[in-house]
């Protein structure tokens, strides 16, 4: 086995990974790295349609994941109510 045939194995076990993720973060990751060693097995082995697809995936699954780290820090507004108190104040209204 090569060095090229284990950047290939490492690349499919990464894409196994991702199909496995539950978390958005942890999926483009596993995702971001299957691309970058799929690129890398592609052009070592002028295999072109391997290495455009991956190099076509690379940036959206990072441009994905800033966007997944992005709504992680913005805080989510909930409205700090309950049902009774929708009822309670519509009641008035009528």
């Amino acid at each position: 086995m090569t060095w090229m045939d284990c950047i290939g194995l490492g690349a499919g076990l990464f894409v196994i990974l991702a199909f496995y993720m539950r978390e958005q973060r942890s999926l483009r990751v596993c995702a971001i790295v299957s691309n970058i060693l799929f690129v890398i097995y592609g052009a070592a082995l002028s295999l072109w349609p391997i290495f455009l697809l991956h190099a076509l995936l690379l940036p959206l699954n990072a441009y994905r994941l800033t966007q997944v780290l992005r709504d992680c820090e913005r805080p989510q507004l909930r409205p700090n109510f309950r049902v009774a108190e929708i009822r309670h104040t519509s009641a008035k209204h009528l």
